[in-house]
């Protein structure tokens, strides 16, 4: 099937990240952001068909990696594997063996803050120091368009990789308090100050 293309403009709708500079290339090059559309002018969810209605990139980063450490961990399973950890880059699934865990510094990543002790659980982090560029990091507000910068870090463990991961990434934005209300999990955020939550 032939693929019509689109205008440059209409591409980059909605594409905070890589308007920033964070693209395929990782230019690392800010352009000018401009607020997104809102999710019903361009996406339709009718079970199980979604309809993209306007052009638009979906970006998973903010649970696609703990999805795809859930599905290993449920592969290794199915094959009579109920002993292991899957780690993809700090956002990791453990099952039936203890496993201790640094917890890195923001500020110094050759030393740990703390050790965390896992089982039968999954553990996500999160921080804007490794891919942090100008004024952006890796997390940027549709409302302000700007990242956020009032956490140094945070971690989430959680009885999925997936929730875990999401939760990292919704706590740049909401109080723990308000997630807790919806989802069962622990959490440590590190303020800038270095105080802890």
């Amino acid at each position: 099937k032939k693929v019509a293309r689109t205008t440059h403009f209409e591409v980059r709708r909605g594409t905070h990240l890589v308007d920033a500079g964070y693209d395929d290339k990782y230019s690392l090059i800010p352009k000018k952001l401009t607020k997104p559309l809102a999710w019903d002018e361009v996406i339709e969810w009718n079970n199980p068909i979604l309809k993209i209605k306007s052009p638009a990139i979906l970006d998973f980063g903010a649970g696609g990696k703990g999805y795809l450490v859930d599905i290993i961990g449920e592969l290794l399973e199915e094959n009579r594997i109920h002993s292991y950890c899957v780690d993809a880059g700090g956002d990791m699934r453990v099952r039936s063996e203890s496993l201790k865990v640094g917890l890195e510094n923001p500020l110094d990543t050759s030393r740990v803050i703390g050790v965390v002790e896992i089982k039968n659980e999954s553990l996500c982090g999160s921080a804007g120091n490794r891919r942090k560029w100008a004024e952006f990091h890796h997390v940027i507000s549709p409302e302000t368009l700007s990242s956020p910068n009032d956490l140094l870090a945070v971690w989430v463990s959680a009885s999925t990789t997936l929730l875990a991961d999401l939760l990292t990434t919704a706590l740049f934005f909401v109080t723990p308090e308000i997630l807790q209300k919806h989802f069962e999990f622990e959490y440590l955020i590190i303020r800038p100050n270095f105080s802890i939550e």
